[in-house]
């Protein structure tokens, strides 16, 4: 009986081992992937990426005033709207575009919307900073 109990528990040992190894192997390549995908974008130049988030800012301005007052979408939108406007200021500060999109997004997930009139007080959810990095990646990138 001791040898059999010895027997299954190194089976269990192994396939464990296994398994833990899997994890960490999938977890880098994933980690790589996702790496090598942003590194190889071709981000438009400073120049080009503020006319972009100017139109851009223009176009949503333009949106916003067709919605409802505090409702999620004229929200999300005034969201978008700030979000630009930091990645215009941050560019207009020295940073590369690459380096102003994410740290918009970081400056945002830790201080919310604030500094806009029209958006003061607005909450940002960390799946709509997201979702704003990603259009704001396809914007200024090619």
């Amino acid at each position: 009986m001791k040898r059999t109990f010895a027997k299954r528990s190194f089976q269990a040992l192994a396939a464990m081992f296994f398994l833990v190894s899997g994890l960490f192997l999938t977890a880098n390549n994933a980690g790589a992937q996702t790496l090598n995908g942003q590194s190889n974008l071709n981000w438009v130049g400073s120049a080009d990426a503020q006319t972009l988030l100017g139109t851009q800012v223009q176009s949503l301005s333009t949106l916003v005033g067709t919605q409802i007052p505090g409702s999620q979408l004229y929200n999300d939108i005034n969201v978008r709207i700030v979000y630009y406007k930091n990645v215009y200021r941050f560019i207009s500060e020295g940073d590369a575009v690459s380096v102003a999109v994410p740290r918009t997004t970081l400056y945002m997930g830790a201080h919310g919307v604030q500094g806009d009139a029209n958006a003061t007080g607005l909450n940002v959810s960390k799946s709509l900073l997201a979702t704003i990095e990603a259009e704001a990646t396809d914007l200024l990138s090619n």
